[in-house]
């Protein structure tokens, strides 16, 4: 028997490198890892040498390659090769980054929307001063093209190739606003969140709006529109053409429609 005081066992060798021993077996199996000898009686004996070996076998997995892949380099690796890997993995993460980064900058305007419907006086008009806004639009709304609102709102998600879409909010035209019926949008837009190259943005404009936080379902947010004109009419106020339609709370967080908390908001022209 070889001098064995070098050597690690199966256990032994696991342990050191954080597996399990049956990892060990299969790897020995399919011939990616093998230990350094194998006596007579079937012990199995790795090198400490082995250990810098195997964490490139870690590395990779942890990189996303398959057994088969990892198999395949080690048997036929060189630096251009493992240069190669690094690039493509270098080119993955960046990739990974940016999609992270998106979630990150959804759920903090998802919070920032939970804040402001909680806080908000539900059902009743106030003026609000708000910042200058970047929206990415749709095209103006067709009939004749998309003939329901699902239509145009699933066509819209596609193009702008938007993940997140519950937050797809509307314009519709103050002179659309004449009876009990919602009036059909002019245009959907998603707050432009940063880090795109978008050619579609349109700035929502600073400046004081008339704000209704509408707690109910969409089928009733006609007496929104109409308490904001009136709210209007009271004040002598002058409206802009344009309200912007933003839900803030949705089926994400609600069971019913009638828990929806959905902001209109229209700029004043003439305020002092």
């Amino acid at each position: 028997m070889q001098d064995t005081l070098d050597k690690l066992t199966t256990g032994q060798f696991a342990k050191l490198a954080n597996v399990e021993k049956h990892v060990l077996f299969y790897y020995d199996e399919i011939g990616l890892f093998k230990p350094e000898f194998i006596e007579s009686n079937g012990y199995r004996y790795y090198s400490y040498h082995q250990f810098y070996a195997f964490m490139v076998i870690i590395f990779m997995k942890d990189m996303g390659m398959s057994l088969k892949e990892i198999k395949e380099y080690l048997d036929n690796r060189s630096s251009e090769e493992f240069e190669q890997i690094m690039l493509k993995r270098l080119s993955s993460i960046d990739q990974k980054i940016k999609e992270l980064e998106k979630s990150k900058r959804f759920i903090r305007h998802t919070l920032k929307n939970m804040k402001i419907a909680k806080e908000a006086k539900l059902n009743q008009c106030e003026i609000n001063h708000y910042n200058q806004q970047t929206l990415i639009l749709s095209l103006p709304s067709n009939p004749d093209t998309h003939p329901t609102i699902i239509d145009e709102y699933v066509q819209f998600i596609k193009d702008q190739n938007i993940v997140f879409a519950n937050y797809v909010g509307s314009i519709v035209s103050k002179d659309a606003i004449s009876d009990d019926t919602l009036p059909r949008h002019r245009y959907l837009y998603i707050h432009d969140l940063g880090k795109t190259k978008r050619n579609n943005t349109y700035v929502k404009e600073a400046g004081h709006y008339v704000t209704y936080f509408h707690h109910g379902s969409f089928a009733t947010l006609h007496k929104a529109y109409h308490a904001i004109i009136e709210f209007a009419k009271e004040n002598t106020l002058t409206l802009d053409k344009y309200f912007y339609e933003d839900l803030l709370i949705n089926e994400s967080t609600v069971i019913k429609d009638e828990d929806f908390v959905i902001r209109l908001s229209i700029k004043v022209l003439d305020y002092p």
